[in-house]
């Protein structure tokens, strides 16, 4: 019953709270499966259905009412915002970073395949939910820790049920069941989970998380320092990932062009001239003179970055860490030489 007071709150957190409601359906419906098809005990149906009905109306407590169902169909009605957005491309292996997703993706279907006495925990909504969520991760990398969530406690059942099938395990078992050795193992790893939480604590000051967390080096900081004392006025160009940070330290003084709430900018057509012009696909140029664009905040490695190297109408004004500003050669005006 703390279900819809949960989702409530995520309601009013992030717009993804439809894949918890989708989750707990999908998890309600492999139950429902196990208990009436594979005669698997699964007690509570009945209560935590009603949880979801009064969960999914909960849902509806937010400032955009019932309109938060359409959030993201919305979000990902852009036929490629999901080939633009880095979150939503399928993950990619040649990363070391996603080896613990690469092992808890193929190693928990197999722990269970293996373990041949089918533990109690195993059930078919936590199966089909694994799939679901297998499925969303290998589809977007965003959803690599959902999956994550859901697979590790079925590793660890699978995992545990292996373990009590090997007879050559049988004596280190016996010794294992002791009270004494469970506690002193529960200790060992509550030791070891405490070493690898102090491990991720940034060693610099507490006052400099924030921006070690965020990755502040890499947000244009220098040119938006000058941009809000006033430098280079006139309509602004900036990069898709900048835009929040943008508002951050430049709203009401200077409007973006663009932001990371993309489904905003679907109907005037924005998030397309961004995407055009950041690809400096055909036409890039008539876009900036359609928007009467006067100044460009771009990524110094970028393509556009070097394709404006290359044109007569804009000159470099600022180059910073990350970043680099044209601003529009005025008629009758000089390029000045990078």
């Amino acid at each position: 019953w703390a279900l819809p007071a949960l989702f409530a709150l995520w309601a009013n957190l992030h717009g993804g709270v439809i894949v918890g409601l989708i989750l707990l359906a999908l998890w309600l419906v492999g139950q429902a499966v196990g208990r009436f098809v594979f005669r698997e005990r699964a007690p509570g149906l009945g209560a935590l259905f009603l949880g979801l009905v009064v969960s999914a109306l909960a849902v509806c407590a937010n400032p955009n009412g019932y309109h938060v169902y359409a959030y993201p169909f919305q979000v990902l009605g852009h036929p490629e915002v999901m080939d633009y957005i880095a979150e939503w491309w399928s993950p990619n292996f040649h990363n070391q970073g996603l080896r613990g997703f690469e092992v808890a993706l193929l190693g928990t279907p197999g722990l269970l395949a293996l373990a041949r006495q089918a533990p109690a925990e195993r059930r078919m909504g936590d199966l089909l939910a694994l799939l679901a969520l297998a499925h969303a991760a290998l589809g977007s990398q965003r959803h690599t820790a959902t999956f994550g969530l859901v697979a590790a406690p079925l590793f660890a059942v699978g995992l545990a049920g292996l373990w009590n099938e090997v007879r050559g395990l049988h004596p280190t078992l016996a010794v294992a069941g002791k009270p004494a050795v469970r506690a002193a193992a529960a200790c060992t790893l509550a030791v070891a989970l405490i070493g690898l939480i102090t491990a991720q604590v940034p060693r610099r000051p507490v006052a400099e998380w924030f921006d070690y967390a965020v990755r502040m080096q890499d947000f244009p900081r220098d040119a938006v320092q000058m941009l809000g004392d006033g430098m280079w006025p006139g309509n602004l160009y900036n990069d898709y990932i900048w835009g929040g940070y943008l508002i951050w330290e430049l709203y009401p003084r200077r409007r973006v062009f663009i932001d990371g709430r993309a489904e905003v900018y679907y109907p005037t057509k924005a998030f397309d001239d961004e995407m055009r012009i950041h690809r400096v696909a055909p036409g890039w140029q008539e876009v900036l003179n359609r928007r009467e664009v006067e100044v460009v905040l771009t990524s110094a490695h970028g393509d556009l970055a070097r394709a404006l190297e290359k044109e007569p109408n804009w000159k470099l004004a600022f180059t910073g860490s990350v970043e680099v500003v044209y601003t529009r050669v005025k008629e009758g005006g000089e390029r000045a030489r990078p």
